[in-house]
């Protein structure tokens, strides 16, 4: 009776110890698979930061002009949410309670917007002074290099280019010029239009004329700053 109760402890013991195993590497494995796709994760954040790095470094010695598109993915490796922020010369990619960060050579980026999603294009362009960046969304802008104006009969006839300044399209919109307003049908990519104004009577002395595109607001754009130009008719 002895020998069997005392097998019977054995068993169980053997049992335990048995479980207890299986539950230290069920815990082993769960740590590695869970460190797996942390190192994964990180991997992608190293990735997309650098890649995006690479851009702005790229247009920094390119010069004024010259622009690049780039795309970022929705998420990271793990369907994690991120957010990735430009200040200064840093590049920070940050999820959950990590972060990485890159330096690059520029060290004056303006970013108006920017697209999460590999389907919608981001645009980095060196403006001289600085390199923006700009979303998939258009861009609607006079141009104020453009501006003219000469005598037409004793009348003022006043021409400025409107641009749409972006990698897609826009849906129609209005403009105002001199505080008249016109309808105008939506522009291609970086396709410009002209157009002309009458001013009846000649303006005595310095005569401002403010210049607005899409001045209902129709149109979601990238910038919304450089909707206005303010330029002066001197006869």
């Amino acid at each position: 009776m002895n020998s069997k109760a005392q097998a019977s402890i054995e068993l169980v013991t053997a049992l335990v110890i048995m479980i207890l195993i299986l539950v230290l590497m069920v815990v082993y494995s769960i740590d590695r698979t869970q460190e797996s796709a942390d190192i994964k994760t990180f991997i992608d954040a190293k990735r997309i930061s650098g890649s995006v790095g690479d851009n702005l470094d790229s247009i920094q010695q390119q010069g004024r002009g010259y622009y690049k598109y780039f795309s970022i993915p929705e998420r990271l490796q793990g369907n994690y949410e991120y957010n990735l922020t430009i200040s200064q010369n840093v590049v920070e990619l940050a999820w959950n309670d990590k972060a990485w960060a890159v330096t690059t050579i520029a060290s004056n980026v303006v970013v108006y917007c920017l697209d999460y999603g590999l389907n919608s294009t981001n645009r980095v362009r060196n403006e001289g002074n600085n390199l923006s960046i700009t979303c998939y969304k258009p861009n609607l802008r006079p141009l104020d290099e453009s501006f003219r104006y000469w005598n037409d009969g004793g009348n003022v006839t006043v021409s400025v280019h409107f641009e749409n300044d972006a990698q897609v399209g826009s849906a129609d919109f209005n403009i105002s010029l001199d505080g008249a307003g016109k309808g105008l049908s939506g522009l291609n990519p970086y396709e410009e239009v002209e157009i002309n104004h009458t001013i009846i009577g000649f303006p005595s002395g310095g005569y401002p004329v403010v210049i607005v595109a899409d001045v209902t607001n129709r149109v979601e754009e990238s910038i919304e700053s450089d909707n206005m130009v303010n330029r002066t008719i001197t006869i």
